[in-house]
């Protein structure tokens, strides 16, 4: 089995120190494959987003793209989407997309 292009493993995250959205969450993402991420409001869809994207604190557990270990790099998360979130910003690896599937 190849590599994952993304592979989230018991991260932890919120917005507020002490309080936690994401409380132990993974998630496995192949090259080429394509999920839905779904849950009522306040499941923290948005927030395992954000973490992945690097917009909001990881405070436990990594967030790995491509094999590199993305976790805490400032607005270089996944695809290094960069601090204006989906547009992506100048230094973004996919400045058209939030995400891409190749390099």
């Amino acid at each position: 089995m190849s590599e994952p292009l993304i592979h989230v493993e018991e991260v932890i995250a919120g917005y507020v120190p002490g309080v936690n959205i994401l409380n132990g969450a993974n998630l496995e993402l192949a090259d080429g494959e394509l999920i839905g991420i779904i849950g009522p409001n306040g499941a923290g869809k948005s927030t395992m987003l954000k973490a992945l994207f690097g917009l909001i604190k990881v405070t436990e557990g990594k967030v790995w793209y491509r094999g590199e270990d993305v976790t805490g790099t400032g607005g270089e998360g996944v695809g290094g989407v960069g601090g204006d979130g989906a547009r992506g910003g100048a230094q973004s690896r996919c400045p058209r997309s939030t995400m891409c599937s190749r390099r």
